[in-house]
């Protein structure tokens, strides 16, 4: 993930990050969904970006604390739904 280059994290952490990231698209493809694409109705839809915008916040602060993790939702502009989840 290019973001976390400029970041002050360990290797460690990062690798932790990556490892999670992974897992969590590797669940999703694994994951069948009935939704179709709202744009062209044709593509089988996996996650939202909402929810994987979401999800990767909350790996981020698991790893590496609330405010990398508030950096990340800041430069993904997830003001949406910053005040549903929190």
């Amino acid at each position: 993930m290019l973001w976390l280059n400029d970041k002050l994290l360990s290797e460690k952490q990062v690798k932790i990050i990556l490892l999670e990231l992974k897992r969590f698209i590797r669940e999703s493809e694994e994951t069948h969904s009935d939704m179709t694409c709202i744009i062209c109705g044709k593509e089988e839809v996996k996650f939202c970006t909402y929810c994987s915008i979401y999800r990767a916040s909350r790996i981020i602060e698991k790893v590496a604390g609330i405010e990398m993790a508030e950096m990340f939702e800041e430069d993904f502009d997830a003001k949406i739904w910053q005040r549903v989840y929190r």
